[in-house]
């Protein structure tokens, strides 16, 4: 039983692992995106004691960007799940 236990902490953190390098390649395509400054700020007095501010974006984000986070997300959530521990008690009759 000791084995399988070490078994699933193994696989949770090897998924763990594989959830951090898609975070740091997230970070990468992120900051290649943000790099071009992707997007104009617009400030408007409307009246003399309120101001808009406009964020517009000229570009938008890269479909990778979507990708790259929901396999992060997956890769978290099958890590959370290898770590949930087995149930060692069994119900007597």
């Amino acid at each position: 039983m000791r084995e399988d236990m070490q078994q699933l902490y193994d696989l949770a953190f090897a998924r763990h692992d594989r959830a951090r390098d898609k975070r740091r390649e997230f970070a990468e395509c992120w900051a290649m995106y943000i790099s071009v400054h992707p997007w104009d700020i617009d400030v408007r007095n409307v009246d003399p004691c309120t101001l808009e501010i406009l964020a517009v974006t000229r570009e938008p984000a890269p479909v990778e960007l979507a990708l790259i986070f929901s396999e992060w997300l997956a890769a978290l959530r099958a890590a959370l799940d290898n770590a949930e521990p087995v149930n060692v008690f069994e119900t007597r009759s």
